[in-house]
């Protein structure tokens, strides 16, 4: 039924997969990992308290059973039908405390869930764009979903656990009374199995967490390669793309053998334990019998008290396993939390209300990381309000990454971007960032209908004004022409409309933010020239006196621009209007002519080849 490809050699697949081992290690103390998972446990104390309680009322009224049928056995119990029927009525009172203690952590654990994944997700809103240049997105999602899944039953295990050991306790005692040298020889078999396990639940919360990276790896290829389909099939590259997958599938299905085969050991010597241990317990009972030293009563009191000691202690085991697995999942939701965004509000930061839109770069630098070859470097510029600020040259020269600066989306290493005099890091980052707006190249629509998609520029904004912005940026039309119209939902990433639709669906919700300085990064030029034509009149509605940077590979739409920047390996190497530059027959003049010389040559040939 499936394709695989050859199994590679034990050997080499371990050597493989040893590369990464060092990665999945446990690297969070467990006392760390529960201090940060506390604070979600802790507004349900009470009701896991009142559940610990609970159970610890179950505990003890099973040991009531074992007691009545040794008396019942060795023919002492008096009105044997009225303690019958007085038992059956406990264990019916019994159920309904068994149900609270029951749901209750699994209430809780799911109430935990919910507040730690809101928790998580408002925390990557606030990491910059180089945490996800980082990440795959099918990782990111791994740990929001199927991680904090892992950790839901955290409040029922904890009752489990505790369960168990109230139950344990008991019965300990309860049997040594009974027989102190049956019940030292009956303890032989648990506690060689704990001291297996205190050996190999370390290796287990390793190879757990191991599992979930995995998991989070091929989450990334899965999500990838999905949204990358069109491209890989247009490309005839699906066997590749099969490979890739199936080596990350090949990966997580090794690791996860790793943990079930340690798993399967450490459950198959638990399961021989109750039955071992009943053996060893009968063959002594049957002499101690013969000796007197015990009654038939007795013995089935102990046999049934040897039952519940070791249901306890294989729920021990199960639970460990579970939070071990817990622990590993925890531990990758807490190394988010520990990742810091990059920029931040700075103490004592201010408002930008009502904003004259003066933007200006003094002598900024900027790495992407220490040590980097600068991606900016000593760039100065001041952009008046009303400007029209256009950033040329080739790909990679760093204009996007100007744009990023005063956008915030990371701070400069040297120098400082201002805005209306004031460095923008004195700003609220929601404050400057409400005052800018940004028309990308591809604009990113979300799978919502046209109205929520809008409304992302101004969230109270009225149906009047979705339509004033629409007309505004030429998508009203479109938006008519939908069957649902403004509650037509757009599918993911916008799939449903054309890419010049969305572009002036993007536009409308950038007329909707109003924002005092606009960045159009390449918002033309993946179009054709009857979209462009259209879009170019919406974006010159909405260039209107704002502060406008323009990001261009086309010279031929910043003609009008008030002011060129051409930028070449993170440096400004020539300014000036477009006629100036022109006239100086610099820098500018030769990519203008370049490009002039290539849609010449691209005439040509399309005229010869029509003769």
């Amino acid at each position: 039924m499936f394709s695989e490809k050859k199994p590679e050699e034990p050997d080499e697949r371990s050597k493989r997969l040893s590369e990464h081992d060092d990665r999945y290690k446990g690297t969070i103390p467990a006392r760390e990992l529960l201090r940060a998972l506390w604070p979600y446990l802790r507004p349900h104390r009470g009701r896991l308290g009142v559940t610990l309680l609970a159970t610890a009322l179950l505990a003890g009224a099973g040991l009531v059973l074992p007691y009545l049928s040794r008396r019942a056995i060795d023919g002492v119990l008096p009105h044997a039908t009225r303690w019958l029927c007085g038992t059956l009525g406990l264990y019916l009172v019994l159920a309904l405390v068994a149900y609270f203690r029951i749901y209750t952590p699994w209430n809780v654990g799911e109430s935990m869930a919910f507040r730690l994944r809101l928790d998580l997700y408002r925390h990557l809103q606030r990491l910059t764009p180089a945490f996800y240049q980082r990440r795959a997105a099918g990782e990111v999602v791994s740990r929001l979903t199927r991680d904090i899944n892992m950790i839901s039953p955290f409040g029922a295990w904890m009752v489990q656990l505790a369960g168990a050991v109230l139950l344990l306790a008991p019965i300990l005692v309860y049997i040594f009374l009974i027989n102190a040298k049956l019940a030292a020889i009956s303890l032989a078999a648990p506690a060689v199995y704990a001291l297996l396990a205190c050996v190999f639940l370390p290796r287990v919360r390793d190879l757990a967490l191991g599992v979930r990276a995995r998991m989070g790896a091929l989450s990334g290829e899965a999500t990838e390669g999905v949204q990358g389909m069109k491209v890989v099939q247009s490309f005839v590259r699906e066997g590749r793309l099969a490979q890739h997958f199936q080596d990350s599938a090949c990966g997580y299905c090794d690791e996860a053998r790793r943990f079930h085969r340690l798993n399967a050991v450490l459950w198959s010597m638990l399961s021989r334990m109750q039955p071992v241990g009943t053996l060893v317990v009968l063959v002594y009972a049957v002499g101690a019998v013969g000796r007197g030293e015990m009654t038939k009563g007795q013995v089935f009191e102990f046999i049934f008290l040897l039952g519940m000691f070791y249901w306890p202690i294989m729920q021990l085991a199960q639970v460990s396993t579970q939070v071990f697995q817990g622990f590993g999942s925890l531990e990758r939701i807490v190394e988010f939390f520990h990742a810091r965004p990059e920029v931040r509000d700075e103490p004592g930061a201010i408002e930008l209300a009502a904003p004259a839109g003066r933007v200006e770069f003094r002598d900024v630098a900027f790495a992407y990381d220490s040590g980097d070859r600068p991606a900016v470097r000593g760039v100065s510029f001041a952009a008046e309000p009303g400007t029209v600020t256009a950033l040329v040259g080739p790909s990679g020269s760093g204009k996007s990454t100007l744009m990023d600066l005063l956008s915030r989306f990371s701070d400069p290493n040297a120098g400082s971007v201002r805005v209306d005099g004031r460095d923008a890091r004195e700003y609220t980052l929601k404050s400057l960032r409400r005052n800018i707006g940004t028309v990308m190249q591809d604009p990113i629509l979300f799978s919502g209908s046209v109205r929520e998609n809008l409304r992302l520029g101004n969230p109270d904004a009225t149906e009047e004004e979705m339509v004033e912005a629409l007309r505004s940026a030429s998508a009203l039309e479109v938006v008519e022409a939908l069957p649902r119209g403004l509650a037509q939902r757009v599918g993911e990433r916008g799939v449903a409309l054309s890419g010049g639709e969305r572009q002036r669906i993007a536009i409308a919700r950038a007329f909707l933010k109003n924002p005092k300085v606009l960045v159009l990064d390449e918002a033309t030029s993946a179009l054709d020239s009857e979209s462009e034509k259209l879009i170019q009149g919406a974006l010159d509605r909405l260039m209107k006196e704002r502060t406008t940077f323009i990001i261009a590979h086309r010279l031929s739409t910043v003609l009008g621009a008030d002011r060129v920047l051409v930028v070449e390996d993170g440096r400004v190497v020539e300014r000036g209007r477009p006629a100036e530059l022109l006239e100086r027959r610099g820098r500018y003049a030769r990519l203008f002519e370049e490009q002039f010389r290539e849609a010449v040559d691209a005439l040509a040939a399309a005229g010869a080849g029509a003769r």
